[in-house]
């Protein structure tokens, strides 16, 4: 328990930090008093010994996509986020309430574009 004090000395963030380990804590003992597995999201946490759990999380195979097919269809985003934004007006009309969104979506397009075309030029300098 935390003095007023005491808390005002510590970083910022901090409480909801110990807050979380008091809670965690409490939960993880408990699992190791009753000798049942605790669930926390998709990850089940089981004690085998008095120091040692088990834990077991779903594993979902993955795919693997070629970065030249995700850079085609990053490419085709911004140039539909572009077209979508020059369309819209920037004032006056009913439609320019929707501009800000268009126009944060084709920054966010570009941006995601060109990190990707990062990715592939460094990806040929290792290959």
């Amino acid at each position: 328990r935390l003095c007023t004090t005491e808390a005002a000395m510590l970083p910022r963030g901090a409480i909801p930090w110990l807050l979380f380990r008091w809670f965690f804590a409490s939960r993880y003992a408990s699992m190791f008093i009753s000798g049942k597995p605790l669930r926390v999201g998709n990850v089940v946490l089981t004690p085998v010994r008095d120091d040692v759990i088990k834990i077991a999380m779903p594993v979902k195979p993955r795919p693997v996509k070629r970065l030249d097919k995700i850079i085609e269809r990053a490419r085709f985003a911004a140039k539909t986020a572009r077209a979508q934004l020059d369309k819209t007006p920037e004032k006056g009309k009913p439609a320019s309430k929707y501009y800000p969104k268009k126009k944060s979506m084709a920054v966010h397009t570009d941006y995601q574009l060109q990190w990707l075309e990062k990715l592939a030029a460094r990806n040929s300098e290792v290959v």
